[in-house]
């Protein structure tokens, strides 16, 4: 697990904060420096946006952070679960057995238009959400 000695660093908090501002402004999502996993939110937004200031605020902040280390348990297991959702999505698909499957381009990224009977509505913390 990561150790918090980051947080007594002022350098560190200036990254941080302009961390949660760049994910405000490019997500709408408020993160906030408590969260027990903040690490590792920031690492799955900067996957999401194409934001520069975001993602050299977080290098800078990973560099500050104890030996660089970015991942705990808790990390892979949210790691695990997006594999599990995509291999999910990936035996839909084969399932169907369609070559032309409708997708939906959302911030650079393609997700199913449907799954599981339900279309797609967007992203909720950097997670597909079907309604």
């Amino acid at each position: 697990m990561n150790s918090k000695k980051w947080l007594l660093n002022p350098t560190a908090i200036k990254a941080a904060r302009i961390c949660i501002k760049a994910v405000q402004e490019e997500l709408g999502v408020k993160l906030t420096l408590s969260h027990p996993k903040f690490l590792e939110l920031l690492r799955d937004y900067c996957e999401l946006t194409e934001s520069e200031k975001l993602k050299e605020s977080y290098s800078q902040l990973i560099k500050l952070s104890d030996n660089g280390e970015l991942l705990d348990d808790g990390a892979e297991s949210v790691a695990s679960e997006r594999e599990q959702l995509q291999l999910s999505v990936a035996k839909q698909l084969l399932d169907k057995n369609s070559e032309v499957e409708e997708w939906v381009s959302y911030r650079g990224k393609k997700y199913p238009k449907r799954l599981d009977d339900k279309d797609f509505k967007g992203l909720y913390r950097g997670q597909p959400v079907y309604g």
